[in-house]
């Protein structure tokens, strides 16, 4: 699957694609990891803030809350009754962090960036009877300032390892009760 995805995108896939709704109707767990690909390429070309650039930012965030719960709505109406479906509030990347956090305007720049859509899946969680995976406190603490740990990243800086694809399961299994401890 393309991992450049835009939610609606994932959406449309789950409605059109005959063996990804084979899939979930089989599934007994659904993990969801997206959100960022909506936002991303405007974040990380940004040189300055403006009032421009906090347009540009919330008017691309600003759909997302519906596209999850429509995304969450048609896996619900797909999986078996018993499936756990999990979905992250993910976090934010270092490379993002790093850049920004000890400036002035990220309390605002995080609100159109990434707060107004981490809401959005909290919300639609609920009325789907989902389960959402708090990653963002794990990776970036409860401030949301803290960069991943580097263990955990490619050099990128934005995308995961495989330790850091073993450590998100680990919570996303921990969180929902499914290890065996």
């Amino acid at each position: 699957m393309n991992p450049t995805k835009t939610v609606a995108s994932w959406t449309d896939l789950v409605q059109e694609s005959e063996a990804l709704r084979d899939d979930l109707s089989q599934a007994e767990v659904v993990t969801i990891w997206l959100g960022w690909h909506d936002v991303i390429n405007l974040v990380m070309t940004l040189s300055d803030w403006s009032d421009a650039a906090h347009e540009r930012i919330a008017a691309a965030s600003e759909c997302m809350p519906a596209d999850f719960d429509d995304l969450l709505a048609a896996i619900a109406g797909i999986v078996p009754a018993d499936a756990h479906v999990l979905i992250a509030d993910v976090g934010i990347p270092p490379a993002i962090v790093e850049k920004w956090s000890g400036e002035p305007h990220w309390p605002e720049l995080k609100q159109a960036m990434y707060d107004i859509w981490r809401e959005g899946i909290i919300e639609a969680a609920e009325t789907h009877s989902a389960t959402v995976i708090h990653t963002h406190h794990a990776l970036n603490g409860p401030n949301g300032v803290s960069v991943i740990h580097p263990e955990h990243m490619q050099p990128d800086n934005l995308h995961f390892n495989r330790d850091g694809h073993a450590f998100l399961a680990e919570l996303h299994r921990a969180e929902d009760g499914l290890t065996d401890s």
